[in-house]
């Protein structure tokens, strides 16, 4: 009579590890991917509600949350005035550009 076998082969075990290490940092590089993409939308996010404060007048000086709104005023025909708005971090770098139409 043979002997029966219970448990897996070193082999086994072996492919078994490595196709988990495979699948663990696949997770980690799209987690740490998305955790970027996440952290660039508050910026944006913090961008817009400072362009509000801007725009609605609570916040003259156009400064909030560590970033510096610049303003052009330009006016086009019939009456129409397009401001532009810069938003801009503590080192200079854009965010983002608005454009506001009024009369």
């Amino acid at each position: 009579m043979g002997t029966v076998r219970r448990g897996f082969t070193l082999l086994e075990v072996v492919v078994a590890v490595a196709i988990f290490a495979m699948a663990v940092s696949v997770i980690l590089f799209v987690a740490s991917r998305n955790t970027g993409r996440v952290s660039a939308a508050g910026e944006r996010l913090r961008a817009l509600e400072l362009l509000k404060r801007k725009v609605s007048g609570i916040d003259d000086n156009g400064s909030f949350y560590d970033m510096v709104v610049d303003e052009e005023d330009k006016q086009l025909d019939f009456g129409i005035t397009e401001r532009k708005f810069t938003v801009k971090d503590k080192s200079g770098l854009q965010i983002m550009v608005f454009y506001y139409y009024g009369k």
